[in-house]
């Protein structure tokens, strides 16, 4: 049984780095900074900026894929989420693995965290009733990208791995409002 989970954790791997190094599109999952909601296939808006997409480049271990936009700023940050597992061993294994990729892809994860990823997290995920394992990315990264969250949460549909990419236009896509636009303000 050990060297088929051995096999099957190499197999995801060697599809995950395709996924994330292969890439004719360099922007996470081929979502740019600022792309229009319209030029993508948004399977359903969640409201208050949210949809759920199905982006242009995929990855084989995460099936939910989210942004968030508005009119003025177009895409704020790109996210997606894998299956829930009510197997932790295997949902921590998923994590390490990316992790492993994001590292080699953008260096050594930083202990950050702001209130506009907590927020972020806490409406799409809920709230976590236990300890989550998360790493983060920011600074001088590419593709407009301001900051990298990877975590471990977990829900009661199981254990899932949740990857945000935030832009650089981020914090003004949460304080933009229509009312602020239309207002001035």
């Amino acid at each position: 049984m050990p060297i088929i989970r051995l096999f099957v954790t190499k197999v995801c791997l060697v599809s995950m780095m395709t996924a994330f190094a292969g890439s004719a599109i360099a922007a996470p999952f081929g979502v740019a900074m600022g792309t229009k909601v319209s030029d993508l296939k948004v399977q359903k808006d969640l409201g208050e900026g949210l949809f759920a997409v199905l982006p242009p480049t995929t990855n084989p271990n995460l099936v939910r894929y989210y942004v968030y936009a508005t009119p003025k700023h177009g895409v704020c940050n790109v996210s997606a989420g894998s299956k829930s597992s009510f197997d932790s061993v295997l949902a921590r294994s998923l994590l390490d693995d990316l992790r492993k990729l994001l590292t080699v892809k953008y260096g050594s994860a930083k202990p950050e965290v702001d209130k506009f990823d907590v927020a972020w997290f806490d409406k799409v995920v809920g709230k976590p009733d236990f300890d989550e394992q998360a790493s983060h990315w920011s600074g001088n990264l590419p593709d407009d990208i301001r900051r990298i969250t990877l975590k471990l949460s977990k829900s009661s549909e199981g254990f899932s791995v949740h990857i945000k990419y935030a832009f650089d236009n981020e914090s003004s896509c949460y304080l933009w409002s229509p009312e602020n636009e239309a207002t001035g303000l």
